[in-house]
């Protein structure tokens, strides 16, 4: 049986049927007291309007309030429909997290033989310059390049320290720590 529907069983317990007794009574002999009053002159509109109130009044009694239970289970449907989207993009973040730390592992990887290559370079250009096979110019530009090698390592580090700290955060530990 669904919520909604164990939500609009009724149960007749004794104030139930005691109140709808005391407000049916009511609703007859205010009906009847009035129905037996005359219904000519400016009197009889008035008449009306009052056993219309008289019994849209008591309504209220035997609603039992189904149309706020509905709006609640609602309530409480979308608010789970909340969680789960929440739920889902806290998950996707974290995916892409941890894509991102991997993907900085492999750039500073790459990095760090670059740099390997760089120095190897110019350490071969250096012994070219002393035996006097390579001008000037050519060493300096293998240093530049062993420079520029060595400055994308270092950012590739920090790429990698920085996706560590986010994965950290969403994981909700301290960075560089043991991983949940």
């Amino acid at each position: 049986m669904s919520a909604i529907a164990e939500a609009e069983t009724v149960t007749l317990d004794t104030p139930t049927v005691s109140a709808a007794v005391v407000t049916l009574t009511f609703a007859v002999l205010a009906g009847t007291a009035l129905g037996a009053l005359p219904q000519e002159g400016n009197l009889g509109g008035a008449l009306d309007a009052v056993k219309n109130v008289i019994y849209v009044l008591t309504v209220p009694l035997f609603d039992r309030n189904r149309g706020g239970i509905r709006a609640a289970y609602a309530e409480q449907r979308a608010a789970e429909a909340r969680l789960i989207a929440q739920k889902q993009a806290v998950q996707a973040e974290r995916f892409a997290a941890t894509a991102a730390l991997a993907a900085s592992n492999a750039r500073a990887r790459a990095a760090d033989s670059g740099v390997a290559a760089a120095e190897e370079a110019y350490r071969l250009s250096r012994i070219g310059f002393e035996a006097g096979r390579i001008s000037q110019l050519e060493l300096r530009s293998t240093r530049a390049a062993l420079i520029a090698s060595r400055n994308a390592a270092v950012d590739a580090r920090i790429a990698r320290v920085l996706a560590e700290i986010d994965l950290a955060r969403l994981e909700g530990r301290a960075p560089f720590g043991e991983s949940r």
